[in-house]
């Protein structure tokens, strides 16, 4: 039994020996946003108002036609009809 717990001691002693700092947090704020200011496109249709970058634009036709597409085919299934235009951000 002594030779069990003393087993066990050193392997805790060990283990509290083995376990280092959290290194995560260093060097801190290397991992900050930045901020810029963008110039966003807003493409509006009946139901929907797109934001998109400028090099984006055909894409973001694309998902402006098939969004509202999508608007109509659920508005009719859930009878719903919303006050203002929905904001879609590509």
């Amino acid at each position: 039994m002594k030779r069990l717990v003393g087993s066990l001691l050193i392997a805790c002693a060990a283990c509290l020996l083995a376990v280092r700092g959290a290194f995560a947090q260093y060097p801190f704020g290397t991992n900050k946003v930045m901020y810029a200011p963008k110039d966003l496109k807003i493409i509006e249709t009946p139901h929907l108002e797109i934001y998109s970058y400028p090099d984006e634009l055909l894409e973001a036709e694309f998902v402006a036609s098939l969004a509202e597409s999508v608007w109509a085919e659920y508005s009719s299934f859930f009878a719903v009809d919303f006050e203002s235009r929905i904001p879609v951000i590509l």
